[in-house]
């Protein structure tokens, strides 16, 4: 499933987080990883224009050949990529490259994160979410194990595609399955893709699958959530919401607002 994972390479308290969880992930799946220095704001326009991205600051080499150095101590082939393009565009551009972008963002849950200029760096990062060509995974705690997976079964390819990340990680970490099915207003029985889900994970060497109807309720964001809560999980798994005109016509969020009130690392699949 995992060939190459992504991160960007920093110094804060969120930038370790995605650091060891990209780390995790690569030696579970015995992926590529690529590491990155970005230039970010000012500092990376200034660099743009001066040195056409060929020399990049020296704390952020140091930081990019840490984690190189820490990927390596781990049996992990890890490859050093540069970029003077500011924070959007620079993962934008690397999640061409893999299969997975791990993301670090300020932790939702904790003091730091409700200074104004820290929450709107967050929200950068959490762009990214709707122009990456790769799934996203963004971290703001490292969890110390991975014992759960959370599911959200939302039916058509966005479903697919997040039961497909979901039953590939819970296998490598042989961990249980919460399958949220969301059912829709209107809806009396289970859905079809419900079922189908259930055939589809038992091909795979994971432990107990628990399935969850979310009866009745339109509000997709707020049912993960409330699953979340109540089930409690190491990771969540969402389908990624559609773009452009699609996604204000028809109003979905869903990875977008799960991701900004859940602070356990949240999987968005393509």
């Amino acid at each position: 499933m995992l060939r190459s994972i992504a991160v960007k390479a920093g110094d804060s308290e969120w930038a370790h987080a995605a650091r060891d969880h990209a780390l995790k992930l690569a030696s579970q799946f015995g992926a590529r990883l690529y590491v990155a220095g970005i230039w970010e704001g000012e500092q990376a326009q200034r660099h743009a224009q001066e040195m056409d991205g060929e020399n990049p600051p020296d704390l952020l080499i140091e930081a990019v050949t840490a984690l190189v150095g820490k990927a390596e101590e781990r049996g992990i082939v890890a490859e050093r990529v540069y970029n003077s393009h500011g924070i959007v565009t620079g993962l934008y551009e690397l999640s061409k490259l893999t299969d997975m972008l791990v993301i670090g963002i300020p932790d939702k849950g904790g003091p730091v994160f409700e200074d104004k200029i820290i929450r709107l760096f967050g929200t950068r990062f959490l762009s990214i979410l709707n122009k990456a060509e790769s799934m996203v995974e963004v971290v703001s705690r490292q969890p110390q194990d991975i014992g759960k997976v959370l599911v959200h079964q939302r039916g058509g390819v966005k479903g697919k595609s997040a039961l497909r990340a979901g039953a590939h990680l819970a296998e490598k970490y042989q961990a249980d399955i919460v399958l949220l099915v969301a059912r829709r207003e209107g809806e009396q029985q289970t859905r079809p893709d419900a079922h189908q889900a259930e055939r589809y994970l038992q091909a795979f060497d994971i432990g107990d699958v628990q399935t969850v109807e979310a009866a009745n309720s339109p509000n997709e964001p707020s049912e993960v959530i409330k699953t979340f809560n109540t089930q409690g999980a190491d990771i969540v798994v969402v389908g990624d919401d559609p773009k452009g005109p699609i996604r204000e016509l028809f109003g979905e969020h869903t990875a977008q607002e799960v991701v900004d009130r859940i602070t356990t690392p949240v999987v968005v699949a393509r």
